[in-house]
């Protein structure tokens, strides 16, 4: 649901904050459909004062697809629509289910989660970044275009690339720490590269094209045609 969705937010703030832990960074992810093929936090500083990686308070990371009526319609349900469509348009999709950050950004990104009731949390993820509601909080934010940075979102059309072991590669030939959406490809061993690979992410994309040349044929054509032979004149 998206109370749960954004509640969940909550948890990883209290988690990242604990009284008895003292992090530099956490990383959120989904469970289900998410492997870990190096450590995550390898490539941001150990210490939030030095100078690798800018500085960055929160990481956020790309679909290679744009913002879509999905998002809108969810958008609408919750009010946000009118604020945020116009910022929202033609913007790559930044997922939910994978954020690596500070627990000053997870505290911040919590409390945007909270305020925005009965918002599905991806939107609301976006609808914070593309519109700038982080900007009273200080932080420092990058996102990362798919196949880069820490996590991979691999599903959707995806470029996805494999090292000689199959395991999956940014686009820059480095392993990825964190893949999601591996399920995508679900008829790939993902140790044995010799295996039929399913593009199930390319193959939502075609099929979305043949649907859309179809419905094209049919009301340029085929419908014409059907209304010249029944009505003639």
């Amino acid at each position: 649901s998206t109370t749960t969705d954004r509640y969940r937010f909550r948890f990883f703030q209290e988690a990242c904050e604990h009284p008895t832990a003292s992090y530099a960074y956490c990383l959120a992810s989904d469970f289900r459909d998410t492997i870990f093929q190096a450590n995550p936090f390898t490539t941001v500083p150990l210490n939030h004062d030095d100078d690798d990686d800018e500085n960055i308070d929160l990481h956020l990371f790309e679909h290679s697809l744009k913002m879509n009526q999905w998002h809108f319609r969810r958008a609408a349900a919750c009010g946000l629509y009118k604020e945020f469509a116009n910022k929202l348009r033609y913007k790559p999709i930044l997922n939910a289910g994978g954020i690596l950050g500070t627990p000053e950004a997870f505290r911040a990104l919590q409390n945007i989660m909270m305020q925005l009731e009965g918002c599905n949390d991806q939107v609301v993820l976006n609808a914070a970044y593309y519109g700038n509601l982080f900007d009273d909080n200080s932080l420092t934010i990058k996102s990362y275009s798919q196949g880069y940075g820490h996590v991979n979102n691999v599903a959707y059309g995806a470029v996805v690339k494999y090292g000689p072991g199959g395991e999956f590669l940014d686009r820059d030939g480095f392993i990825s720490p964190v893949v999601h959406q591996y399920d995508f490809f679900s008829e790939r061993s993902l140790w044995d590269p010799t295996q039929k690979v399913l593009m199930m992410g390319k193959f939502t994309i075609e099929l979305y094209q043949v649907v859309r040349v179809c419905l094209l044929i049919f009301y340029f054509v085929i419908l014409p045609m059907f209304l010249w032979i029944m009505y003639p004149y």
